[in-house]
């Protein structure tokens, strides 16, 4: 069926590739600003693993910079430049922005569409950070970054996909030459060589562009959305509703049915507001999973649903049900965490 939206594909490139060329050769002006930017984006539509790359990152430069956080605030009813709080709710910031805020609450995290709207604000505030995160801002090329981080994953590369509509590229693949880094996310947990060689021959990086290869790493406590949380030792006791409307649910589908006694999942889409009609088919479908030879009954989420699922009108409905938060880490292999830092440190210290 897709191979009848080609023609579509065809103009949409051709578009995107003549705003490229503008940008690249002038006609449309990149903004620089006084400190540095590193943006991290991906060429498909939908998740890659970004938000993850984003708070190891910010989690590696906690401890030596002053970082902050630009994102867009996809799916928020607002608009304008915003600044996120912890208490702030997912309507009005995004989901991604306010987990970041309470993964790392001591870092500023701001929100704004426009991105170079958005750093303006923030270098005006006190005190101003040495460092800017560009969440999901890698064909926002009006901001002329220090260093782009390319995010793709494993089973889904962006070399094997073809443009919108026919695909998911939101550029064509060439795009990726802008990438100073790019990782490979949800790669499996143990990985040859061989593997990843066979990786770089398809996706043939330039000489001066280095390829990272990581994979998720699920955390041993899951703190209860409403109640206490639970080792991770609990769910081979357990049949799991898994609700999530995340980009690709799929390898955390596979992991907690290799754990859990039975899995169920409800699927919404990426960013997806959660209304009251929702929390109810939750509680039926979650009624409806038959326990056998013994186990207990709950629900399993991520963090980036948890923040849309805090409201009073949501919790009213599921604070009696068992909820509970599966958190996840990007971990890399072959040393990459500090390969990766070090390369960024080095392109930051040549600014």
């Amino acid at each position: 069926m897709r191979h009848l939206l080609l023609p579509f594909s065809w103009l949409y490139g051709f578009a995107v590739r003549l705003r490229n060329i503008a940008f690249d050769i002038g006609w449309l002006k990149q903004h620089t600003f006084p400190v540095p930017v590193v943006v991290v984006g991906n060429l498909s539509a939908g998740g890659t693993g970004k938000s993850p790359l984003v708070l190891f990152l910010t989690k590696a430069w906690e401890q030596t910079h002053r970082p902050a956080i630009l994102s867009r605030g996809y799916g928020r009813a607002t608009r304008g430049f915003r600044t996120v709080n912890t208490g702030d709710c997912a309507s009005s910031v995004g989901d991604e922005p306010l987990q970041y805020k309470q993964y790392h609450p001591d870092v500023d995290v701001y929100v704004c569409e426009d991105r170079v709207e958005g750093i303006r604000r923030i270098l005006h505030t006190h005190p101003v950070p040495d460092l800017l995160l560009l969440d999901d801002a890698f064909q926002h090329r009006y901001v002329k970054p220090t260093v782009s981080i390319l995010v793709t994953e494993w089973n889904r590369p962006f070399y094997k996909d073809r443009l919108l509509p026919s695909g998911d590229l939101r550029e064509p693949v060439s795009g990726s030459r802008r990438a100073r880094f790019i990782v490979v996310s949800k790669c499996p947990e143990v990985m040859s060589t061989e593997d990843q060689d066979l990786v770089l021959k398809e996706m043939d990086p330039s000489p001066d562009q280095q390829v990272f290869f990581s994979y998720i790493r699920y955390r041993e406590y899951l703190p209860g959305l409403y109640q206490g949380g639970i080792s991770i030792d609990e769910l081979t006791h357990a049949h799991v509703l898994l609700v999530c409307g995340i980009g690709n649910p799929a390898p955390l589908e596979e992991w907690l049915k290799a754990r859990a006694l039975s899995v169920v999942r409800m699927r919404f889409p990426d960013h997806h507001a959660y209304a009251v009609s929702d929390t109810l088919r939750m509680k039926r479908e979650l009624g409806a999973i038959a326990v056998k030879n013994g186990g207990k009954k709950m629900i399993i989420t991520t963090r980036k649903d948890a923040v849309r699922l805090l409201p009073a009108e949501l919790k009213y409905h599921l604070a009696d049900s068992s909820v509970y938060v599966l958190e996840m880490d990007m971990a890399f292999h072959a040393d990459g965490e500090v390969r990766l830092k070090e390369a960024l440190d080095a392109c930051l210290e040549r600014r």
